[in-house]
């Protein structure tokens, strides 16, 4: 359940965002031992974790200028004992990072399919913390307005959880799948390249089974050779030396 502080804070913090064309995305309030942190987070109207573009984040001067303008009206809101803040805290402003929080309905919807991690709050009778795909929302109990209920996939059933009831909730960092590396394809491209290098393979053996048998086989053609050869050679020295032997005679 997010604090009071943090909701007071959103209806004067957003329209100060839409001077600098941008959406106010959260307003987040932590406090520790004797200190806090005010963060609030801001987006380009339409930013979406699923665009992984670097150059679509918001500038470091924009971050800049949206600093000085809310911290002059938190001092302005203090002064006129509208809030009241009895610790020291920081104030953050950021542009969503890989985890990026979750808070306005119309989040929850615009995110579905999406992995979250949401914490419920302490008083919440089930698990403290639920993870899973969001599958969006439907409207809560007649007689609480403000309240609707968020579905998550989780586990291979869908839970309904109570946004009065929900603590924290941010979507899981997205992961980029990584790139196939070269020689190496997947599903039935994949098969059939792994059976175009087989054949190829069977292709150069039988090739080189060939180139084998023809050599073998030449061997054998010019063993014969050099026997019938020899053989001739035998034969006129023989028929020479009949000749010889009858010419002494």
């Amino acid at each position: 359940m997010r604090s009071t502080l943090a909701t007071q804070l959103e209806r004067e913090i957003a329209p100060l965002c839409e001077v600098h064309g941008v959406e106010l995305v959260a307003v987040e309030w932590f406090q520790g031992a004797g200190r806090g942190l005010l963060r609030v987070t801001v987006d380009r109207k339409g930013g979406d974790p699923r665009v992984q573009d670097p150059n679509r984040g918001v500038a470091v001067d924009v971050l800049t200028h949206i600093t000085r303008d809310v911290s002059a009206s938190m001092d302005a809101l203090e002064e006129k004992d509208e809030i009241v803040i009895d610790v020291p805290y920081q104030l953050e402003v950021t542009s969503p990072g890989p985890e990026r929080p979750l808070q306005k309905r119309a989040d929850f919807d615009r995110f579905v399919g999406l992995r979250a991690r949401i914490d419920m709050a302490a008083r919440f009778e089930g698990p403290s913390t639920v993870r899973g795909a969001l599958d969006g929302t439907s409207d809560g109990p007649k007689d609480r307005a403000h309240e609707f209920i968020i579905r998550v996939s989780s586990s291979s059933k869908t839970v309904e959880l109570p946004s009065s009831m929900i603590s924290r909730a941010r979507l899981e960092a997205i992961i980029p799948e990584k790139p196939a590396k070269p020689g190496k394809a997947a599903g039935k491209g994949g098969a059939s390249k792994r059976q175009e290098r087989i054949e190829a393979r069977d292709r150069a053996r039988a090739i080189n089974d060939e180139h084998l048998r023809r050599r073998a086989a030449g061997a054998g053609a010019d063993r014969s050779s050099h026997t019938a050869t020899s053989a001739s050679v035998e034969g006129v020295e023989h028929d020479a030396a009949r000749a010889a032997s009858g010419a002494e005679r």
